[in-house]
């Protein structure tokens, strides 16, 4: 897994700062140059920018991804800074491991009941039983990928923690939300808040990947969040 280690003079600890699908390192980049507190590791996740996919991946294969990088940088523990499904794997990550702390920017790691969803894929599977040649689209993230990085979308969109997981998360969660976000609703955002025992929510005006319009805002709210945990 490809990533860039960037060290700064007089700092301490690490920050790990993982994009969001169908994204790379490129855009996280713009967040972590702007960390004041540690230094930084951007990881382009498997199957995007520089790291290739060899395989079909599952949520667990990109934890365990995450935690080599950890152990071969002799890291002791890290603050996490992840963007939607980079989101999603720090929080399966701290399920599992300790973390000093993480900064979760609209994070898919609780289910969205999707009625439209739940409707297209049920008539999917009646016309492939009965071979009607008719087919409904699935979601653009969906119709972008094919082959391997196809069954790992498929495989991941469908991993979510329960509440019973959410619970077990014992370590300070900034959670960021996007008012106009259609992919990550507000109703999520606060169920997530209700269920992580140590979190603090926060808006910001904008759609899905509008946290980069307001990255000098988020930067800030981070460091203060670091300097607690180093």
């Amino acid at each position: 897994m490809y990533y860039q280690k960037i060290e700064q003079l007089g700092k301490v600890g690490f920050t790990i700062y993982l994009h969001g699908w169908g994204l790379d390192s490129s855009t996280m980049k713009r967040l972590a140059m702007l960390n004041k507190s540690t230094n930084v590791i951007i990881v382009d996740l498997p199957g995007f920018g520089k790291s290739e996919l060899t395989h079909p991946y599952t949520i667990q294969d990109y934890v365990q991804e995450l935690h080599n990088l950890v152990v071969h940088e002799k890291i002791e523990s890290f603050y996490g800074v992840g963007h939607s499904f980079g989101g999603k794997i720090l929080g399966f990550y701290a399920e599992q491991y300790p973390v000093k702390g993480l900064c979760l920017i609209a994070p898919s790691i609780i289910k969205r009941h999707k009625i439209k969803a739940k409707v297209k894929i049920a008539f999917n599977k009646i016309a492939k039983k009965i071979k009607l040649p008719i087919v409904l689209k699935g979601s653009s993230d969906y119709e972008a990928t094919q082959g391997d990085l196809r069954k790992t979308f498929v495989n991941v969109c469908n991993s979510y923690l329960s509440k019973k997981d959410l619970t077990k998360i014992n370590t300070d969660i900034l959670l960021i939300g996007l008012k106009k976000d259609r992919e990550i609703v507000c109703s999520q955002m606060k169920k997530m808040h209700r269920y992580l025992k140590k979190s603090r929510l926060i808006f910001f005006e904008g759609d899905h990947l509008a946290y980069l319009s307001h990255k000098k805002e988020i930067a800030s709210l981070i460091d203060k969040e670091i300097e607690k945990c180093f």
